[in-house]
């Protein structure tokens, strides 16, 4: 068998997994992967609280766990795997290999801005994508919790 007529069963099946991991839902939420940014531009927002912390407030709360838990679950889990251990079915074959969030370990920065830099803005010459524009500043803030909480215990599948 030809070279060229093998590579491309093994090409279109690399580009089937990545548009899978890549694929949204309307009853998924998101993902987000800390990798090195260097290059991106920083936003200036990007380590705002999304309350004002007043009584009655939930920022960093509950509610924005879940809601990072069910975005991450939905868009990440697939590459990062689900207890971020860079392990997830369409990571196996990417180079280079996805972040791993379940340790200390953070290439392109662990602090909250960079987490949330990264998923905003990708990693050039990754498979990690933008995903400012397809997810809310709300959604971006809290998958970029979760994955920080993988580093710290926080998030595992037996806290779901």
């Amino acid at each position: 068998m030809r070279r060229e007529s093998m590579l491309f069963p093994l090409v279109t099946a690399a580009i089937v997994l990545l548009a899978a991991g890549c694929q949204q839902s309307a009853d998924e939420a998101d993902e987000g992967a800390p990798v090195d940014t260097a290059g991106a531009p920083m936003e200036e927002d990007a380590t705002e609280p999304a309350g004002d912390g007043a009584a009655g407030d939930d920022a960093g709360g509950a509610d924005e766990m879940a809601l990072g838990t069910q975005v991450y679950e939905a868009n990440c889990a697939t590459c990062h795997g689900s207890n971020g251990g860079g392990d997830g079915p369409a990571g196996a074959g990417l180079q280079p290999p996805p972040a791993k969030f379940d340790d200390a370990e953070w290439k392109y920065g662990g602090d909250l801005a960079s987490v949330t830099n990264t998923i905003n803005n990708g990693i050039p010459g990754t498979a990690m994508i933008a995903w400012k524009g397809t997810l809310t500043d709300a959604e971006i803030q809290a998958v970029a919790k979760h994955e920080i909480a993988f580093s710290q215990g926080g998030a595992t599948a037996s806290a779901r």
